[in-house]
């Protein structure tokens, strides 16, 4: 687990359960995706929202490129994306 999750972030993998981040990669297993979108903006340096209305765990493998990342750049106009 990393260090930059909370405890509150740890309480809500399920039993079983693994996030792991190291550098540009994120990886999990039986994670909701509310705590995905907690973790993200860590990453992206960007305030992400879970609108999926998605329930139950899922698995994911996430890599991002440092390449046009700028934390200090404006929003896009319009709805920025989200999970």
């Amino acid at each position: 687990m990393s260090d930059q999750l909370t405890d509150q972030d740890h309480d809500r993998v399920a039993p079983g359960g693994l996030l792991a981040t190291s550098g540009r990669s994120y990886r999990g297993g039986s994670i909701p995706i509310s705590l995905l979108a907690g973790v993200l903006p860590q990453q992206v340096g960007r305030p992400v929202e879970d609108r999926t209305g998605l329930t139950g765990l899922f698995d994911f493998d996430l890599d991002f490129s440092a390449k046009g990342r700028d934390v200090g750049a404006a929003p896009v106009a319009g709805d920025p994306p989200s999970i």
